[in-house]
């Protein structure tokens, strides 16, 4: 953000009152007015920015005609600055939330705010693009120039003024930098194609003030469709199995995933509003979408589930459409932008944003057909009826509408597009059939060619961890050969130890990253290697994935709030209050079960929220719990 004035006009500060409200008055004649959110007023700035006030001081003692010649005093305020970052993030997270709410007055008048809760939403939001405003490239270096010309300003009688009025000079000029940058933020953050409700929604406006489950995602985790025939049509998309068939000119991926029967094709969109083609428009088409086959990658698998987590943040009902960014979606992969300076322009490479929108052509070509799909009409049915066994046609995703920059030669390099779900594909996305679950972001950040193993299998994991197995919380099992399948991968006949150990070291790429907190083979060893014909035991062996704790609580919040299950409600206090309880006193698992008079692998149960303990043992649990010795 460039505030006005920021690279060459300096303010004189105005004291209306000792704190609230202060009038910087600009070289041009403008008044800047700011206020001090109120959670500020008691707060001294002098113990909050100290090492910035100890550089302005020396600033205004300094010869009033060349204050900062040789430009020491803005890198001293600009070091400053540095030293009291904490509190800086701080204020200006609270100048963003304060003009949120102030946004809010303006737009919905009738409703009024309730105080926010520390740790909601508006904290989480306002805490992370705060973050990413102080980290944009010049921001301190900016704010450090705009404080030193400030103060250069100041008459000479201020410059005997004490202490205390300096620092709450100094307070106000902050606060009328980091105003309009916070602005900017807001208005960035609530565009036009935004519907209100989602300021609602961020400001807890509505219902009954509490916080969604699904604001209550783990960090590092998407909500993405986790129906089986959404994980089988991106499964079909990273290992490319859109194969020729019979009676069909398009490429086709059949699948059978979650009880869902059907197949995929790249069938071109035109094709929506002009059924009829003629067989030499066909053949044109088909040789474009084989064209397009042999493109598939993971690349569109990231595509897919990123526009899918996009649409789920955004939508409330099946009519809804969604504003996604390419760059957005680059930066949910985990790619930074490059640094621009010293003439270079800063931003994506045209490469990345061209390779995005690539994929997006795919996903805007997909079709899929259903044969039998499971499609639960109301989640609030308690008689234990089965889903209703449904067809379904529809495209996943269709962008309707493109933004951006006309090229030299002609063509559009688009920046922002509106999207919408196929109408069949939006039931599963929204309303009562809704059925959604957690998909680990690494599954998108990590490299598709060095990472692939690992991409894959963090795709599979969080699909196995999907809402409609809320009921288990125990550690994942698989076998070797389902792990190998997940990844579209077979023994190496003539070389099998290389892809053991490639298993073993994605499984231990993920524990290290988040995605599981440990794995291990419970009954197959590496001595069994040492035998001859080995492999097919290993392929058959178990591996056991345990279930990181935030997943674990996600997972039983879900159980309770969303599906009524008495069972998990009663069970997710002693869960989470036994783990609290041993992690503050760093006790061990075995520790904490000794001490309970149990045995540590049934106690792992009730941590993780599997077995329910006994009346007698409940008894124990509180008395244990209660015991803060």
């Amino acid at each position: 953000m460039d505030a006005e004035g920021a690279d060459g006009a300096a303010s004189t500060p105005v004291e209306r009152d000792a704190f609230g409200q202060m009038d910087a008055l600009l070289p041009d004649g403008r008044v800047q007015v700011v206020t001090v959110p109120d959670a500020w007023v008691d707060r001294s700035p002098a113990v909050l920015f100290p090492a910035t006030l100890a550089a302005i001081e020396g600033l205004i003692r300094s010869s009033p005609k060349r204050p900062d010649e040789d430009g020491r005093g803005e890198v001293a305020v600009r070091t400053a600055l540095g030293v009291d970052g904490e509190p800086l993030a701080e204020f200006c997270t609270c100048l963003l939330k304060h003009h949120l709410v102030e946004s809010h007055r303006k737009l919905r008048p009738e409703i009024e705010t309730p105080p926010q809760r520390p740790g909601g939403l508006l904290d989480r939001v306002a805490t992370k693009l705060t973050g990413e405003m102080l980290g944009e490239e010049g921001y301190v270096e900016k704010l450090a120039r705009w404080l030193v010309m400030s103060a250069s300003g100041w008459s000479g009688a201020d410059r005997e003024a004490d202490k205390d009025k300096v620092a709450r000079r100094l307070l106000y000029l902050i606060a009328v930098y980091g105003s309009e940058s916070a602005h900017a933020v807001s208005e960035m953050l609530l565009p036009p194609e935004r519907p209100l409700s989602y300021l609602d929604e961020l400001l807890g406006v509505g219902g009954d003030g509490t916080t969604p489950a699904s604001f209550k995602v783990p960090k590092g985790m998407l909500v993405v469709l986790s129906a089986g025939h959404f994980h089988s049509l991106r499964e079909a998309l990273y290992k490319n199995s859109f194969r020729r068939v019979e009676d069909s000119p398009w490429p086709t991926a059949v699948f059978q995933r979650g009880g869902s029967k059907g197949y995929a094709q790249l069938r071109p969109a035109v094709m929506d509003y002009e059924p009829l083609l003629s067989s030499q428009q066909v053949e044109a088409w088909a040789s474009t979408m084989w064209k397009q086959q042999r493109e598939l990658s993971d690349l569109d698998a990231d595509a897919l589930d990123a526009l899918c987590a996009i649409y789920l943040a955004q939508a409330k009902g099946p009519d809804d459409t969604a504003v996604a960014e390419v760059d957005e979606i680059l930066a949910m992969r985990g790619l930074k932008p490059k640094r621009g300076g010293q003439g270079r322009r800063g931003g994506y490479e045209p490469e990345q944003r061209a390779e995005m929108l690539k994929a997006l052509s795919h996903i805007q070509n997909l079709w899929i057909n259903m044969a039998e799909v499971k499609v639960y009409e109301d989640r609030a049915r308690k008689d234990g009826k089965p889903a209703t066994i449904k067809t379904l046609q529809s495209r996943p995703f269709i962008i309707t509408d493109r933004m951006g920059q006309f090229r030299l030669d002609g063509y559009l390099d688009v920046e922002r597009f509106i999207f919408r779900p196929g109408r069949a594909f939006a039931a599963f996305l929204v309303g009562t059939g809704r059925q959604t679950g957690l998909l680990f972001q690494k599954a998108l950040q990590y490299d598709p060619l060095r990472r692939r193993w690992e991409k894959r299998l963090t795709r599979y994991i969080s699909w196995q961890l999907r809402a409609g197995s809320r009921g288990r919380f125990e550690a994942q099992v698989f076998t070797v050969a389902t792990l190998l399948d997940a990844v579209g991968e077979t023994l190496n006949e003539r070389y099998p130890a290389k892809t053991r150990a490639r298993l073993e070291k994605a499984l231990s790429q993920l524990a290290a990253d988040g995605v599981v907190d440990s794995w291990r083979y419970p009954s197959w060893t590496a001595a069994a290697a040492e035998t001859r014909g080995w492999q097919g035991e290993w392929l058959e062996a178990s591996v056991i994935l345990e279930i990181p704790d935030a997943i674990m609580a996600y997972q039983v919040d879900l159980a309770a709030e969303v599906a009524g299950d008495e069972a998990a409600a009663s069970t997710e206090p002693y869960a989470l209050l036994l783990q609290r309880r041993r992690k503050a006193h760093g006790l061990s698992q075995q520790t904490a079960a000794d001490a309970l008079g149990i045995r540590q692998g049934y106690y792992s149960k009730l941590e993780r929220g599997i077995a329910q303990p006994s009346t007698k043992l409940k008894k124990r649990l509180d008395a244990w719990l209660a015991d803060a010795g």
